[in-house]
């Protein structure tokens, strides 16, 4: 009970006794040791030794050393033997076993753990592809292992162990007609990092007889100017082809970086950082192993062959036009007595062979089988021999060059109404198709209105406008180029004029608002109402109009009326007005009159002596002013500048009125002018 927390816990302790069969109370002893008898990749037996008043055991298993242990299964007190089985394979798994008294656990009489691995499952290994030298080993894959280690031998010997993850390897160095052994085993890491291996599977197997010989075939053909490409029969014994040249053919050294192994394609090689126009002589030295000849290989050396390596690449290829022929030159190349002529049509198409030329000839060639509105590219080749290739050099650059097309210049039209017009011209040699353009006078640029075929040498022009003139443009085209045009000039015949009787006019007055104002135009007719129409304004100015807007007026005043229809199918373009067509916008019937102001007037009222000096008292306001007197008698006043003159004793009113504007209708102001006698002085 000395284990027990004491931090308050209330505990419930059970205390039960262990008897035996034969009612005593004794209990088992404990069990000594515990032995891994025998493992597989899925199971472990284990074996103990009894224990004395012990009716049965448990079985307990776990991962871990320090637990949980899982409860594996029971033995009976007579049979102290368990196969734990349902492992996984290659894990370190840990055991101990308990005694029973009376169907319960004894936990003081458990055994010592004891650790056991599974092992790993064994791989079946077939041999295939048995050689003299060398053969292949190969097994299905296993899915519960990390690697597989094997070794392979003759007799009593072997090689050092070496270790893969494929399921399939070559082994060589072998020796022919004789028998030799293979062992593989699978291993898996267990829970500690430690490997655990399955059993070996031992394999024996016969290499053929015979021997290897030299190489067979070995061609050299030119490759680049520093390149040439080497050939030859493959015997599959063999571990290295090593790669020898020459100048002359007597002194050979071995090539660098050719030790080729069981690199693929192990039969072609590229000799490099050779000179241009250069003949070089190649043998080949195939090696292979074998087990009792250790590290020292056997050498079959080839005959010598010859080869060269190619001319350099021409440069500054040029092309040119002339007569309707591509013109070529190009640069000069060493130890070139021809040159090869290739070309093609199509950035994606290959290089053809076109013709071969003599350096003595010149740099030159003219080519005369061009079509005109193609797109061609050429290449040189310099040639050692009078033949047509591209073997014996480097080709130069790639230039490109179009033909041209020919100019059209036959282009015809007839106008067949007041909507139609049909263009025809001649043939173009060469030509893909034709284009047939319109110039439009909005946007100043040429519009293009179909693409007909090659064989097709007329087109008519429809929806035309009647009366209504026009430039057509003609020009003959290629996927990759567009020849010259040639354009005309045409007027539809004219169509029916539009009457001013389609249109009704309403809504003539307007009163301002500040913003743009228009009447209600309809259209009676159809077709001239589709083709559309538009307004135009021209501001009357002492009864006659300077010019018309379509813009919308603002200002008040009077403004005659214009239509401009469009030209349709039946109708031409036309201009139509009326005397009663006279828009109005009136400033009064929306905005009062103007404010008109008197400076130095105080109630209405002005007092002044007569024979006092003139005086002017002036108004102000938007419009223009004038100034009257209701009894120019007593007092005469300026027109224009409000000037009074005094003429007599009485009364007058003198009133202000400005006039309308386009915006603010007239509007007036006044005061009364009283003239007092003057006194005079009697002395």
């Amino acid at each position: 009970l000395s284990t027990i927390s004491s931090n308050g816990t209330r505990c419930n302790i059970c205390i039960r006794a262990l008897t035996n069969t034969n009612g005593g109370s004794s209990l088992p002893d404990r069990i000594t040791s515990l032995t891994v008898r025998g493992k597989t990749d899925q199971s472990v037996t284990l074996v103990w030794p009894a224990a004395k008043d012990a009716q049965g055991y448990e079985v307990y298993y776990s991962i871990p050393e320090d637990g949980p242990y899982i409860l594996a299964g029971q033995a009976e007190a007579t049979d102290r033997k368990f196969k734990c089985t349902g492992l996984t394979a290659g894990t370190t798994y840990y055991f101990k076993v308990y005694p029973l008294k009376g169907g319960s656990r004894y936990d003081a009489g458990v055994s010592p753990v004891v650790s056991a691995a599974t092992s790993t499952a064994k791989p079946e290994v077939e041999m295939i592809n048995i050689g003299m030298y060398q053969a292949t080993a190969r097994w299905e894959p296993l899915e519960s292992c990390d690697g597989y280690e094997y070794t392979y031998g003759k007799g009593t010997s072997s090689f050092t162990p070496q270790t893969t993850t494929d399921n399939e390897i070559q082994i060589r160095q072998l020796d022919p007609g004789s028998e030799h052994f293979i062992e593989v085993k699978a291993y898996k890491k267990d829970n500690n990092g430690n490997n655990v291996y399955s059993e070996a599977c031992r394999v024996t197997f016969t290499t053929k007889s015979g021997s290897c010989h030299p190489v067979t075939n070995l061609t050299v053909s030119p490759y680049t100017s520093s390149m040439v490409k080497l050939t030859w029969d493959d015997q599959e014994d063999i571990w290295n082809y090593k790669l020898e040249q020459s100048t002359n053919g007597v002194n050979f050294s071995e090539a660098d970086m050719y030790y080729i192994g069981s690199k693929e394609p192990r039969t072609v090689r590229y000799a490099n950082n050779l000179v241009p126009n250069q003949t070089y002589y190649f043998r080949i030295k195939a090696e292979v192993y074998s087990f009792s000849g250790g590290s020292e290989p056997l050498t079959y050396t080839s005959g010598a062959v010859s080869g060269y390596t190619k001319l350099q690449s021409s440069s500054d290829i040029n092309a040119s036009i002339k007569d309707g022929a591509v013109n070529l030159t190009w640069a000069s190349v060493a130890g070139a007595n021809y040159y090869s002529i290739y070309r093609k049509e199509s950035s994606a198409s290959e290089y053809l062979p076109l013709d071969v030329v003599s350096a003595a000839g010149g740099l030159k060639y003219t080519d005369t089988t061009v079509f005109p509105g193609r797109l061609y590219y050429y290449r040189v080749y310099g040639c050692r021999t009078n033949v047509l290739t591209n073997e014996q050099g480097e080709g130069s650059s790639g230039i490109g060059i179009t033909t041209p097309l020919d100019q059209l210049s036959d282009l015809q039209v007839e106008v067949t109404g007041p909507t139609t017009a049909v263009l025809t011209w001649g043939p173009i040699t060469g030509a893909q198709g034709y284009i047939v353009k319109l110039y439009d006078n909005d946007t100043a640029e040429w519009v293009e209105k179909d693409r007909v075929d090659k064989d097709i040498t007329t087109y008519t022009l429809r929806d035309l406008l009647p009366g209504t003139r026009y430039y057509a443009l003609v020009m003959a085209y290629t996927d990759v180029r567009t020849g010259g045009g040639d354009y005309v000039t045409f007027q539809t015949a004219p169509g029916t004029m539009a009457d001013k009787s389609f249109f009704t006019v309403t809504d003539l007055t307007k009163t301002y608002t500040g913003s743009p104002q228009h009447p209600t135009v309809t259209c009676s007719n159809a077709e001239v109402n589709s083709a559309g129409f538009s307004i135009l304004y021209g501001k009357k100015q002492g009864g006659t109009v300077s010019s018309y807007s379509t813009e919308e007026p603002v200002a008040t005043g009077e403004y005659q009326i214009r239509i401009r229809t469009n030209a349709s199918a039946n109708f031409t373009a036309t201009e139509l007005t009326d005397d009663s067509w006279v828009f109005t916008i009136d400033p009064q019937s929306v905005t009062p009159a103007q404010t008109v102001t008197f400076s130095g007037v105080t109630g209405g009222k002005v007092n002044k002596t007569y024979g006092a000096d003139d005086y002017t008292l002036t108004a102000t306001a938007s419009g223009t002013i004038t100034y009257t007197s209701s009894d120019p008698s007593v007092a005469a006043v300026g027109l224009s500048d409000g000037c009074v003159h005094i003429l007599k004793t009485g009364e007058t009113t003198i009133t202000a009125t400005a006039a309308q504007t386009d915006t603010q209708a007239a509007g007036s102001a006044s005061y009364l002018l009283v003239v007092g006698k003057k006194e005079i002085g009697i002395s």
